[in-house]
């Protein structure tokens, strides 16, 4: 194999800051997924010779009974930090959006993994926490701030 097949980016840190599960008695017969997800990712620096940029990111799931949504089941929200660092070059606009969209599939994975665990040692044994699209994602989470900030009205 020529090339290198790896990314420019580097994890500096990645850890779950919070936590918190709650389960009902029992689950409901058809149980309905709904994911959500939110982030903060203001803090981006540049120096000579890379760009940081930590992003505290949560990921929630709430399971409600198939016959009533207003009855929740089980939830679960955690919240991970990553800090990542790219090299610096001259695309920086580019690489910034690589290490946003990167960093949050990182983190997105690091929070499924987290909540699969707790589910998976609770009466409701496993679920399945579907993948996602990481720059629709980012797309979708940018409209909805430029939205609470008022940008475009």
């Amino acid at each position: 194999m020529s090339g290198s097949f790896f990314a420019p980016l580097k994890i500096e840190l990645l850890t779950i800051t919070a936590a918190d599960f709650k389960l009902a008695e029992s689950p409901g017969q058809n149980m309905h997924a709904v994911v959500n997800a939110t982030l903060d990712d203001e803090q981006f620096m540049t120096d000579e010779s890379r760009d940081v940029l930590m992003q505290l990111f949560t990921v929630g799931i709430a399971l409600t009974d198939g016959e009533n949504s207003a009855d929740e089941r089980m939830s679960a929200n955690v919240t991970v930090r990553i800090v990542t660092s790219i090299e610096a070059t001259d695309n920086a606009g580019e690489l910034g959006e690589y290490q946003r969209a990167s960093s949050i599939s990182i983190a997105y994975g690091h929070a499924r993994s987290c909540i699969n665990g707790i589910v998976g040692l609770s009466e409701m044994g496993g679920i399945m926490i579907p993948a996602i699209n990481p720059q629709e994602l980012l797309r979708q989470l940018d409209a909805k701030r430029d939205e609470d900030d008022g940008v475009g009205s």
